[in-house]
């Protein structure tokens, strides 16, 4: 635990970039959707008044979900959830029932609590309540999808949808991984988090780089930031730089890493200025290779 808030129960799924599909009454969300409802922000998708599904391009393990809609769901609903183990798109597929999801509406004001998202998503709370990541128990195995059949009341605005979880290093193996700094792969999806900071602060966290692949070089490596949070635009990559054994950049090329190859330890800062809003942050550390060849 870092801070005031618990760890989160995994990474969460960037399924607004990794080639995940997310279906919303029938329809396929764009790229700009997924991100709205991947992000810490009030604005929404309206999901109309069918099923939610997320089917990925490999099986994972789901261990917590954090929902926050507004308008077209009651307190007292919860949503029937299923599982598949070969969804290719959302629609498709054998769907078994393993639970229900309180869909974390704000009754009786469904907007009242929007500044409250980046909050919630960091607040762990009991199975099946609303107000925080519920911790899924036991965990969701060697799962390539997710579908939440929600009791509507109208159009369901969905304004966030976390899902918590890992890729196991065998479901795809041609991929990046995140290491500590002794190399090993980390299961922890809060390992850049820095806690509680004060202003006028400075911390890093070392972090290393795995190709994962046995077979395929990941080629021309960008590591860089993504803002999924912050009080002022840009406030989350302006406060924040690497070092990859020089001087303090937003990001950088590394080249290239040979099957299995790790990198060198690098450091992730937060430079937290005498101004920075007080309140929680988020944001992506990325490391996209060119080619996997």
């Amino acid at each position: 635990m870092a801070g005031a808030f618990p760890d989160v129960p995994g990474f969460r799924f960037e399924y607004d970039r990794d080639g995940s599909v997310v279906i919303g009454s029938g329809a396929t969300l764009s790229t700009g959707q997924m991100q709205t409802i991947n992000n810490e922000y009030a604005d929404d998708v309206n999901m109309g008044t069918g099923d939610v599904a997320f089917a990925w391009p490999e099986v994972r393990t789901v261990t917590g979900i954090f929902i926050k809609a507004k308008h077209g769901v009651y307190y007292p609903d919860h949503a029937d959830v299923y599982t598949s183990v070969d969804t290719t798109n959302g629609s498709d597929g054998t769907w078994v029932y393993t639970g229900k999801k309180q869909p974390e509406n704000v009754y009786p004001s469904p907007g009242s609590a929007d500044g409250l998202i980046p909050t919630w998503c960091r607040t762990i709370v009991p199975f099946d309540t609303e107000g925080g990541i519920c911790v899924w128990s036991p965990a969701l195995t060697n799962i390539k999808g997710l579908k939440f059949s929600i009791v509507y009341r109208g159009g369901f605005q969905v304004q966030a949808f976390h899902i918590y979880g890992q890729i196991p290093l065998t479901s795809n193996p041609s991929r990046l991984v995140l290491c500590d700094t002794s190399g090993t792969p980390t299961t922890n999806g809060a390992y850049f988090d820095f806690g509680n900071a004060a202003r006028s602060t400075t911390d890093s966290i070392p972090f290393r780089i795995k190709n994962n692949s046995a077979s395929s070089t990941a080629q021309s490596i960008t590591v860089s930031m993504e803002t999924l949070y912050g009080y002022a635009a840009g406030s989350f990559i302006a406060d924040h730089d690497f070092s990859f054994g020089g001087a303090w950049v937003k990001s950088q090329n590394i080249g290239d890493l040979a099957p299995g190859a790790i990198t060198p330890v690098y450091q992730f800062r937060r430079n937290t200025p005498a101004t920075a809003a007080v309140g929680p942050w988020q944001g992506r550390v990325l490391a996209i290779p060119a080619f996997m060849t």
